[in-house]
Parts: C-alpha cells; structure tokens; sequence
C-alpha cells in the first residue's frame, strides 16, 4: 500500500480513547476540561474534499464505516463537496458485520459506477472485505482517498490487495521521535518483567510466540490464533526488525507522549507556583492537594 502521509490530521473515534477525534467531544458544556491530543475528524474531511478539489475530480464515491467515526465523518465530507459543487454518486455504509451478499452488491454498485474515485472513512476491519472482493474481481482502475483509521493498517497494506489499493491518498497522524523509548526496548525483557502484560503482549508480537503460562497461548491450544512456537524470553531484540524501534512509525505513541508530558509541565508550575504570580483571582495559585482539571487546563493553555 503506497500512502501519502498528509499532515496530522485524527485518530478513529473511541469514546474514552485517549486519542478520541469525536466531534461530539467538542462539546464545552459537557466536557469542560477535554483537551484533545489530536484535531476532530471534521479536519480530517475537510482535507479530503481538499485534495478532491485540487486534483479537479467532480464524481466520487464515499464510503463510511456504520458507526460513529465514519458517520460523523463522511456527513462533513458531504457538506464540504456540496460547498465545492462537486457530486458524491453513491454514498454507502459499511461494516465489518455485513454478510457476504451485502459486500457483493456494494462491490456491484462501486463496479458499476463510472465515478472512480472513492473516499473511505472506515477503520481497517470495516473496509477489508470490501477489499478483499474488489481484489476478486480485479478491480484496480480506481484511486482510494483513505482516513487515517485505515491508510497505514496492516489488515490493507497485504501483497495480494497491492493491485487494488496500490497508489492509496491516505492521511496519518504526526510522528515524532521520543527520547529514550528506543533504548527503553532494547532493555526490556519479559523475565525482568514478569508482571508487566505490556511487556510481555510486546515480545510475543515481535518474535511471533508465546511465553509460558501466556492467556494467548491457551487460545492457541484451543485452535482460536495460529499457532506459534514458545519464547525463551531470552530472543535478541537487536536481531528483529519492530516498528517500535523506529519513531517514523511512532504516531499515535508519540501524541500521547506529548500529552502527558504537557499535563507533566502543567503539575510542575503549579506546583512551582508563587502567590502573587498566579493565573488565577488576585493572582493566587492553586492548591497542589487539591487540584481541579479546570485548574490544570488553565496551565496547559498557558
């Protein structure tokens, strides 16, 4: 899958995700002390009527998962291709849940329709059996604008889609190196850490086994995941290729990294603060044992 990786724009929408692009958060009345790590998917659509535009493309198809990312989503997109005078000829959900006769006749409608450029805001497991019946019928003379949720996903970037999909226009978050993580790897090891499951869900991906005693190792017995060899937990990470170790693949990681760091700072000058030379009435400071998040937002802003 060749992407374009253009400007930081969202992650899919999960309520309570930590990189929420809901809209629906925008909402300062209910959600007073919401700070985002991300913008709102309504960037995100209107970059893609952007690049509609630029490119002079007048007959799209548009495409949306069935949930509250793609809705949200492709219903801005609408609403910047009716500003733009430009048509949308068929406007389909989709999900991951449909039977096989439903991606069919999708796939029927997308085929037999001249528009050939398709607008996607769905996540990976919603688009890919879409996918995986234009690949069937080898449809490949069409060009896909992609949401982040699925531009750069491993369910899509396969060998056997690169026909179809080859040539994608995808969004991404912002990457950004964070200091210290790749030499923080390169100690880890799950016998150090027995107790740590992150630690130990990183080594069984990376070196693609199981560890003794592991949750996903029973699930393996039971012929639920392929199956796979066991750890020593003493394999050499230097020896494996992991987007972990590279910060050009760290996008979402590395905004909650910023995140924190942000809310880190904000503790530290209230904590630092001096009476007289605060941000609040009569230039007080807040009291660090009992702090609010109104208090912490005011920091962050500042």
């Amino acid at each position: 899958l060749q992407t374009y990786l253009v400007s930081s724009i969202s992650l899919r929408s999960v309520s309570g995700h930590y990189a929420s692009s809901s809209r629906l958060l925008s909402n300062k009345n209910q959600y007073k002390s919401f700070m985002r790590t991300i913008p709102t998917d309504e960037y995100q659509a209107t970059g893609m009527a952007d690049i509609i535009e630029y490119f002079q493309w007048n007959w799209v198809i548009a495409v949306a998962s069935d949930d509250d990312y793609g809705r949200p989503g492709i219903e801005k997109f609408e609403k910047e291709m009716e500003e733009r005078d430009i048509c949308i000829h068929l406007n389909e959900l989709i999900s991951q849940y449909f039977e096989d006769h439903e991606i069919r006749a999708l796939a029927d409608r997308i085929e037999n329709s001249t528009a050939k450029v398709i607008v996607v805001f769905a996540g990976g497991p919603d688009i890919e059996p879409l996918i995986k019946e234009m690949v069937r019928r080898n449809i490949t003379d069409r060009t896909w604008l992609a949401s982040e949720a699925w531009a750069s996903s491993s369910l899509i970037a396969k060998p056997e889609y690169l026909d179809v999909v080859g040539g994608t226009i995808g969004f991404a978050l912002k990457a950004g190196h964070i200091p210290g993580f790749r030499e923080f790897l390169q100690q880890v090891q799950p016998k150090k850490d027995s107790h740590n499951e992150f630690v130990r869900e990183f080594w069984e991906e990376t070196f693609n086994c199981y560890l003794k005693d592991s949750p996903r190792l029973q699930g393996s017995e039971n012929g639920s995941t392929s199956f796979r060899p066991l750890c020593t937990g003493e394999e050499d990470i230097a020896s494996v290729e992991t987007p972990y170790l590279d910060y050009t693949h760290l996008r979402i990681s590395y905004n909650a990294y910023v995140a924190v760091y942000s809310i880190a700072q904000a503790l530290q000058d209230i904590f630092t603060c001096t009476p007289g030379h605060g941000l609040f009435s009569n230039n007080s400071c807040a009291d660090i044992k009992k702090i609010e998040a109104w208090q912490v937002k005011c920091f962050v802003n500042d």
